[in-house]
């Protein structure tokens, strides 16, 4: 398979291959991970976002309260065929990290909600463990939309703390 980018070294200049591009501020976190053997399949380090996001749904679910009730400021609704698309500015990010495998950690984590994501018939995480942690970082108090550099504070200590509890994990043997 023929890659679009290739990297290269600031320092050597050389071509780089085998690499995984991630945000910033969770970079320390995956490299401390997949040292100690932990498989990461995709990550976010949470984003302020306030540029209008879609999604589509069936005009059966036509009711949009659903995104009014969590602060989602909806801008328009438009209907195409048997859809509407709904353009809206985002309420909040999420930092997470996902597995490839399902590990059990012994250790919890503050703030940050355990999932085993792919079936939702096995809810039982202490005998299966999970593979998404995840924190969801709300961009509004109340109906009042926090500053940007509130929400980058935020985002940047559940970062921190993520990065610490990954430090506190065991190496896999």
């Amino acid at each position: 398979m023929d890659k679009k980018h290739k990297y290269i070294d600031t320092n050597t200049f050389e071509i780089k291959d085998n690499i995984i591009e991630v945000d910033a501020q969770i970079a320390e976190t995956i490299s401390v991970l997949s040292k100690k053997g932990y498989k990461v399949k995709a990550c976010s380090a949470g984003h302020v976002n306030k540029e209008i996001q879609s999604v589509f749904c069936s005009k059966s679910e036509k009711n949009t309260d659903f995104l009014r009730k969590y602060n989602i400021d909806v801008k328009t609704i438009i209907e195409k065929q048997d859809r509407l698309h709904i353009y809206f500015k985002p309420a909040s990010t999420d930092i997470y990290i996902m597995f490839t495998k399902n590990y059990h950690f012994n250790k919890s984590l503050k703030g940050f909600k355990k999932y085993l994501t792919g079936n939702k018939e096995r809810r039982n995480y202490s005998k299966t463990g999970f593979n998404t942690v995840k924190k969801v970082v709300p961009y509004f108090r109340g109906p009042i939309r926090k500053s940007d550099s509130e929400i980058e504070k935020e985002i940047a200590q559940s970062n921190k703390e993520l990065l610490e509890w990954a430090k506190s994990l065991p190496r896999l043997k």
